[in-house]
């Protein structure tokens, strides 16, 4: 419930922002994705830092977190591309507007 109340507030300059609501989806996936690729960024430096760990397992995790970041580089990618070309039909103003939210 926290969660979501925190997500409806950190999302909240999106869903006022006057954009239509397909820009509104891919600014707030852009978002959802840059935060997984932080935390799955995290959990690498944590398996990088495990001395707990023997090398086997350490490469393993690592390899694992590794492949989970490209999927989500690619997902980032082909959301900023829609973004991108939805922007295109965009007035300047509201193509700033947007550009500034997708930078948050």
């Amino acid at each position: 419930m926290k969660a979501a109340a925190a997500e409806k507030t950190s999302n909240s300059d999106i869903d006022d922002s006057g954009l239509s609501d397909t820009v509104k989806n891919l600014l707030k996936m852009i978002r959802e994705i840059k935060k997984q690729i932080a935390e799955k960024q995290a959990e690498m430096a944590a398996v990088m830092a495990d001395r707990s760990l023997s090398p086997e397992q350490a490469q393993a995790k690592a390899a694992s977190l590794q492949s989970a970041l490209a999927g989500l580089q690619s997902a980032l990618g082909t959301a900023q591309a829609s973004l991108s070309k939805a922007m295109k039909d965009m007035s300047a103003e509201t193509a700033a507007k947007t550009a500034s939210l997708a930078m948050k």
